[in-house]
């Protein structure tokens, strides 16, 4: 076995000289626009750990465990930082979110290492001791977007590599580029801006002068119309409230001499119990204070019967801090599900939080064993919207996904290198169609590319197919096209068949795993050919019904199987508002 020096992201800045040997650790090394670079090298690639379907499953069992563990720890930790005696259910709606991402973001790089040294003769690696220590996030929208970075992420292997396994590391200095880190694609026009100042206004007139409401709506992903007039049938004014982080970021970062213990801990918790306090976001050590006088001074509710958001739970930090004060103080939290994936998918970590934190949580129609604080409500997204008015001689809209090239939190889909083999079901889908069939076809790709260059893959292999980069709105794409085909389990495909537009959905069933009680309406939909485990069979359902879909998506049987499955994951209710009241109310 030829001896390599291992590569661990596309930092080329951090990889040796072309003629030495190397060993990518995973695919996220090799840029597709950067392939004259990396092309050019002696070059092996480390097979992604996690294409072992079942270890990844086991390792997310394991992981939830040790984030119940830690979770304590840093609970009793914080309360001794911050002089204070919050229940642990106070820090795990504030910090939970960073900290099960951390923890199995963590796991993820620790263990492709790992692979490496084990199975591979590795000459050296290169690795930076101390960056991890520059680039701490300030809150948990900042760690999201460091974590799809290659800096952030040299950072996090740097630091397990030179805790451990030191006899062939070199050190170097990285200077941190804030454009390095912060690679966000935002585009913002004119009416974005204009609602932010619309909002703002709003705001400022709700803060100032409204008395504070019984039931706080926010984010809830109803539309503007629904939520006021809700608001007024309840009896309370209603208000528009932002819920945004300020004078808090002049913050920094300060030593922090403080450790986590639990017992036994294995090399890699080890290793993580001492990441923790170097990563863990300003805004809940440094910060904290000084969001907390924010939320004190700021014009939100005092003491609300219930909170209600479907959006604000994961990210926006103030808005869980505010959330975690008012529920140590009696008010109740009501979640409301905000996508796809829920209550059909095996397992995921978003799902088994937002559980854990709700005093009730509003499904989209389904129920969980033994979550008694799941509600069976309907798709809030959907409210009001009619049934989409789509052309009989319209193209087929191919909707597909993109992920970070580095895993980030858990649950039963792709993740990292395996959405190169996702990209590859889409080439097969759109290989297998009849070539007339594919002169009509719309390719939406995802919005955020993530250095996959998915627009530079599919004119290589295809160039004469349309794209659309995710500018044009899915409403307008919809009522363009005869077909709506889905390729992963998301949202997009319950909104389209909620609202009774013609859709054909296909995926890898050993890349999108699902729970057991979803299994049979999925089944309902193999059964009327609207559901397929395969690219080549769902593109021969295409061919089959390309001249003659109406009758295909409007015969009983396809029409009844789509009506259960949406009574089941994509509710519609005709009284919403009433709905919507009843679902508050927690007495019942």
């Amino acid at each position: 076995m030829k001896a390599r020096h291992l590569v661990l992201t596309a930092l080329e800045e951090t990889w040796p000289s072309v003629d030495n040997p190397v060993l990518f650790l995973g695919e996220w090394c090799k840029i597709f626009n950067r392939k004259e670079t990396w092309g050019k090298y002696d070059a092996e690639t480390v097979l992604y750990h996690w294409d072992d379907r079942e270890k990844l499953y086991n390792d997310y069992l394991y992981l939830s465990n040790l984030y119940e563990v830690i979770l304590k720890e840093l609970a009793k930790k914080l309360n001794e930082v911050h002089n204070l005696n919050h229940s642990i259910r106070y820090w795990r709606i504030l910090v939970g979110p960073w900290l099960g991402y951390f923890i199995q973001i963590s796991f993820d790089r620790y263990e492709m290492f790992r692979l490496a040294n084990d199975k591979f003769a590795l000459l050296d690696v290169i690795v930076d001791k101390q960056l991890i220590h520059k680039i701490t996030p300030f809150d948990m929208n900042e760690f999201n977007n460091f974590i799809d970075t290659d800096l952030w992420n040299f950072a996090i292997y740097s630091f397990i590599i030179s805790s451990n396994f030191v006899k062939k590391t070199n050190y170097i200095s990285i200077e941190v580029n804030e454009e390095l880190l912060n690679k966000v694609e935002v585009r913002v026009n004119w009416k974005t801006k204009f609602k932010a100042i619309l909002i703002y206004i709003f705001s400022f007139l709700t803060e100032s002068f409204l008395i504070s409401p019984k039931i706080f709506v926010f984010a809830s992903y109803l539309p503007k119309f629904t939520s006021l007039l809700f608001q007024f049938t309840i009896g309370q004014i209603p208000g528009i409230w932002k819920v945004l982080l300020h004078s808090a970021h002049r913050i920094k970062k300060k030593p922090r001499n403080w450790v986590l213990s639990i017992n036994q801990p294995s090399e890699f918790e080890k290793i993580l119990l001492n990441m923790i306090p170097i990563q863990i976001p300003i805004a809940y050590i440094e910060a904290y204070p000084t969001i907390k006088d924010e939320i004190k001074n700021s014009g939100l509710p005092k003491n609300p019967n219930v909170i209600f958001t479907s959006n604000a739970h994961n990210a926006n930090d103030k808005f869980k801090l505010y959330t975690a004060e008012n529920v140590e103080e009696s008010s109740k939290l009501v979640i409301g599900q905000h996508g796809g994936h829920f209550g059909t998918g095996k397992w995921s970590f978003l799902e088994d939080h937002e559980l854990s934190i709700a005093d009730r949580y509003l499904s989209w129609g389904w129920v969980k064993n033994n979550e008694t604080n799941v509600y069976p409500n309907y798709s809030i997204t959907i409210t009001g919207k009619k049934d989409i008015v789509w052309q009989r001689d319209g193209s087929v809209l191919l909707v597909t996904c993109a992920l970070p090239r580095y895993s980030y939190w858990m649950y039963s889909s792709i993740c990292s290198s395996q959405w190169l083999d996702y990209l590859n079901e889409q080439f097969l889908f759109v290989d297998t169609l009849a070539k007339s069939i594919q002169e009509n076809l719309l390719v939406r790709l995802y919005s955020h590319d993530y250095d996959w260059n998915q627009k530079e893959r599919w004119n290589q292999k295809f160039p004469e197919i349309q794209l659309d980069e995710g500018r044009v709105s899915m409403e307008k794409l919809q009522t363009n096209s005869r077909l709506y085909v889905s390729t992963y389990n998301a949202t997009t495909f319950l909104e389209s068949m909620s609202r009774n537009m013609p859709t054909i959905i296909y995926w890898n069933p050993n890349h999108w795993e699902l729970r057991d009680s979803a299994i049979p309406y999925f089944d309902l939909l193999k059964k009327v050919g609207i559901f397929f485990e395969s690219p080549e069979l769902a593109a021969k359902k295409v061919n089959e019904i390309w001249d003659d879909i109406e009758s295909w998506w409007y015969s009983f049987e396809v029409q009844n199987a789509k009506n259960i499955f949406c009574n089941q994951f994509a509710r519609h209710d005709d009284n919403p508002i009433a709905k919507l009241k009843n679902a508050l109310d927690l007495k019942h």
